[in-house]
């Protein structure tokens, strides 16, 4: 065959063979692909088709299970402590379940809370007396009381492959004491009978697997019942069922046979059915098509390619002398050094479009280079181009500039960059440079400062990006800019230095508060102890007024007191809220009783209503639902009975709501029947420190903190606070809070409900006071350390009152060598956290490192210091407990009834 007319040099010749091989290429690749997809679509709705197959039939198998287990338990249910101890009754009562042997083909039994079976349906299958206790069906429903299907086995009693279903059996306190277990012998016919034997078409089938176990538990392939599968790691595609994948997927089995198989899980056993097609069934009748589509696309690459070669030829031959003739006229230009200019168009056709063409991305390159030179010059930066192999480097004229130097006072090299980067910052610039240079990070920025032409410093930030590599990967070329950010940075640290007398002020704050408390609740102290003690002796009704209102204004004080603490610690974020098990009923309760207890409430009615719907313990923060409760009674109670004629009323509605958002919840609603408010004041209610008017606040008093400090704690309980009013008629507040129920606590775990009621006992009640030398014999002596001699005085008098003898100590200085003097001495210390020479603190510290092995003083500690945080502090300081100031009768009695018997316990 004469090839010559083939020149291979020739372009014509080259680009006639390229087009002619793409075409013919492009033909047999759109065929493969055809033939690709055509698969790929007959194998998605294949395994659509069988995944929903498999998937129906793994429901009605769960939906088996579940219903045997179902009647399993509400026969286990009507088993009870009496029946399990007579064996006799227990088999009779399962003799006489119809239902056992129409699920449960293998029968059930009955075992102890040690495993063995004490009945047996049939009982001749001779389980009675056999112990199951290691099987996990058994485990399950003992320790964990739930339900279960075990792995299936070979049994005891039946000698055949069996699945066990079991069901805790227990008692009225429902603790478990047995287990009922039914049983499905594999052997015999079954619920799984009529999936696992039929066939997936022709030569397909299906398999029942448990997972976690690797067990082969029944098949359409007899020779798989019960058999191992491969172990982890043999075959990815088993460890992916194994794992839980549940779809479609092809995969070559352990017979080296394709096969599709679709997978879905059957939750309630924990089981996998899988149904299984060999591909050759599934994708035969691609393989016809896939044969008529080769010949077809043989038959129209032959007819092409002859009409391509021909069309082609004629068609390059004709057009490609203007091209040439540009393609000329191009290189001249540039060879001249004038920038590329539009070219001449000289035909019409499509090689002029292609000139015309080059004319456009001529322009749009002189735009685009133009907009870049337009925005770095409009954002301050300046530019560099660094080629990294020959170190040179082109620096813009404004990268000189920022520097204060001319275009001319600056060469052509990297280190014109580095010999100007300060010294400090120059490691840091590198490091982040040569990390991109390794392909660590996308981009190279850092920070840096640079010397300008008169020696100072200014900010900088680079940014880089290597633009080009070599055939190795080895960078060439690093591209980027850099823009002056000094002022940022000025800016930066002001920030900083702002924000550290922000933190100073707030600490500050805290430290004034905390002080603050100190001082006014160290002679709070003196005041209302003074005024429990005078409650405990004999006066006259004149004087137990007049006593009554010193108590009455002292508490005042202490409630505004807190009101500015806890307004403090919300504002500071530090106010936390807990969430344990609580009694919703008894928190009302404690509140109500305590409202109407308290003087000049009597003339005011509390109705309480709690809805029978609710549930019994609920999860929440019982102190500071309490603190809610009593401030908006509180306000309810000063506000009642202004409205009109009749008598003062309040009510307290608790039910059950669903809060925003849908969570379920408690509505609580506080209504009375007070003066009422009008828009304008309910507007600004919640505000601190605001009250409805001035007249208010003279009239009734407060902080107007109360309001404000209920709000922020109602929603950090999550929860919403509203408040509907008419004035002359009442208002009613309603606060939602999403309170979730939880299961029953015993009471000791509860949290514990403080009490704030001044307890009034006879005088003549009072307990004798032992002698200190009595008090040390018996072991209930007690080291009083209190640097302030007013709060010595008044807490040794309340002990007396208490039965207690005490010795006193003015610092915890003198207290150490008090009780260096005899350690065994002292059965409880009760020490101000705050004294001179020695505090509180100090003064536990020695007694912790003194006292003898095996041996623990219960340390009190009772400060004024009631800032959160205190408490924690004083138990990781090495005390017991932890009382403030002012200190009450009735928090010091039960503390020192908790303590003094340890001490008793641990005397040395």
């Amino acid at each position: 065959m004469n090839l010559r007319f083939l020149n291979f040099h020739s372009l014509k010749t080259r680009i006639t063979l390229a087009t002619l091989v793409i075409f013919v290429l492009g033909t047999v690749l759109l065929g493969v692909y055809a033939s690709l997809m055509l698969r790929e679509d007959l194998g998605r709705d294949l395994g659509a088709q069988q995944f929903a197959t498999v998937s129906l039939l793994a429901a009605q198998v769960d939906d088996e299970i579940k219903g045997r287990m179902g009647a399993l338990e509400l026969t286990a249910a009507k088993i009870d402590s009496k029946m399990m101890a007579d064996r006799a009754a227990l088999q009779t009562y399962l003799e006489q379940r119809q239902h056992i042997p129409a699920l449960f083909n293998g029968g059930a039994f009955a075992t102890g809370a040690d495993g063995k079976a004490i009945a047996d349906v049939p009982i001749t299958t001779g389980r009675i007396g056999l112990n199951y206790s290691e099987r996990d069906y058994i485990q399950a429903a003992l320790k964990k009381g739930k339900s279960s299907v075990g792995q299936p086995v070979l049994g005891k009693g039946l000698s055949a492959p069996v699945v066990p279903i079991s069901a805790p059996i227990r008692d009225a306190q429902g603790r478990q004491i047995g287990v009922l277990v039914g049983i499905v012998n594999l052997a015999k016919p079954n619920f799984l009978d009529k999936i696992i034997n039929s066939r997936y078409g022709n030569t397909g089938g299906y398999w029942l697997v448990d997972g976690p176990h690797r067990l082969n538990i029944i098949a359409t392939d007899k020779s798989r019942t019960m058999t191992a599968m491969p172990a982890a790691g043999v075959s990815a595609a088993l460890d992916r069922f194994v794992g839980g994948f549940e779809g479609t997927q092809v995969y070559v089995n352990a017979q080296g046979v394709e096969v599709v198989v679709s997978v879905k899980a059957i939750p309630s056993a924990g089981w996998t059915l899988v149904a299984s097609l060999p591909t050759a069934e599934a994708f035969a009748p691609i393989a016809h098509q896939q044969q008529r589509m080769a010949l077809a696309v043989l038959l129209v690459v032959l007819m092409s390619g002859a009409l391509i070669w021909w069309a082609t030829a004629r068609i390059v031959k004709q057009q490609l002398a203007p091209m040439l003739d540009t393609t000329h006229a191009l290189d001249d230009l540039v060879r001249a050094g004038h920038a590329p200019q539009a070219l001449p168009i000289t035909n019409r056709d499509e090689v002029g479009e292609l000139i015309a063409g080059f004319n456009r991305l001529l322009q749009v390159m002189r735009q685009a280079s133009d907009r870049w030179h337009f925005a770095v010059e409009g954002s301050g930066a300046g530019v560099w181009d660094w080629n990294i192999q020959t170190g040179e480097a082109t620096l813009s004229r404004r990268w000189k500039e920022m520097l204060g130097y001319s275009e001319s006072e600056i060469g052509s090299s990297a280190e014109e960059w580095s010999s100007r980067v300060h010294p400090d910052d120059l490691p840091a610039a590198m490091q982040a440079i040569q990390a991109h240079m390794d392909g660590k990070t996308s981009t190279a920025v850092t920070e840096f400062r640079m010397r300008c032409k008169d020696g100072h410093y200014i900010w900088t930030l680079g940014r880089g990006m290597v633009v080009s590599h070599s055939a190795d990967g080895k960078p060439l070329r690093l591209v980027g800019t850099q823009e002056d950010i000094t002022e940022r940075k000025q800016e930066q640290v002001a920030l900083v230095a702002a924000k550290a007398m922000a933190e100073s002020a707030s600490r500050a704050k805290s430290e004034f508060l905390a002080n603050m408390s100190h001082e006014i609740r160290t002679p709070m102290n003196g005041v209302i102890g003074m005024v429990d003690i005078l409650q405990k002796t004999r006066l006259l009704p004149e004087q137990h007024r007049m006593l009554g209102t010193i108590h009455q204004s002292s508490m005042a004080l202490l409630q505004l007191l807190n009101d500015i603490l806890d307004f403090s610690k919300i504002e500071a974020g530090k106010l936390d809220v807990e969430c344990v098990p609580m009694r919703l009923r008894d928190v009302a309760e404690g509140v109500a009783q305590l409202m109407v207890s308290l003087p000049g409430r009597q003339a005011t009615q509390l109705a309480l209503r709690v809805s029978p719907d609710l549930p019994e313990y609920m999860m929440g923060d019982p102190s500071r639902l309490r603190q809610v409760l009593l401030n908006l009674l509180g306000n309810a109670f000063k506000f009642s009975g202004g409205g009109g004629a009749g008598e003062s009323l309040v009510q307290l509605n608790i039910e059950p709501c669903v809060c925003v958002g849908g969570a379920t919840g408690v509505r609580l609603s506080i209504v009375d029947n007070g003066i009422g408010m009008n828009p304008e004041v309910v507007a600004r209610l919640f505000q601190p420190f605001s009250q409805a008017d001035e007249s208010t606040a003279r009239r009734f008093g407060g902080t107007g903190l109360g309001l404000s400090i209920t709000q922020r704690l109602v929603e950090l309980m999550h929860g919403q606070v509203s408040v509907q009013s008419t004035p002359g008629a009442g208002s009613e507040f309603v606060v939602e809070l999403p309170l979730q129920p939880c299961e029953p606590v015993h009471a000791e775990m509860l949290h514990p409900q403080a009490t704030t009621q001044t307890e009034n006992s006879d005088p003549a009640q009072r307990p004798d006071t032992p002698t200190t030398e009595e008090a040390a014999q018996t072991g209930r002596l007690i080291l009083l350390a209190e640097d302030n001699e007013t709060n010595r005085e008044v807490m040794q008098e309340q002990l007396h009152l208490l039965g207690y003898a005490c010795e006193m100590a003015e610092d915890g200085a003198i207290a150490w060598q008090m009780w260096q003097a005899n350690p065994g001495r002292y059965a409880l210390l009760l020490s101000d956290c705050h004294m001179p020479n020695l505090d509180g603190f100090g003064l536990t510290e020695a007694i912790r490192q003194a006292e003898p092995h095996g041996t623990r003083l219960p340390i009190i500690a009772v400060t004024a210091n009631a800032m959160q945080g205190e408490a924690q502090r004083c138990r990781e300081r090495g005390m017991d407990d932890y009382l403030s100031k002012p200190l009450r009768m009735s928090e010091l009695a039960p503390m020192l009834e908790k303590w003094l018997p340890a001490a008793r316990g641990n005397a040395v």
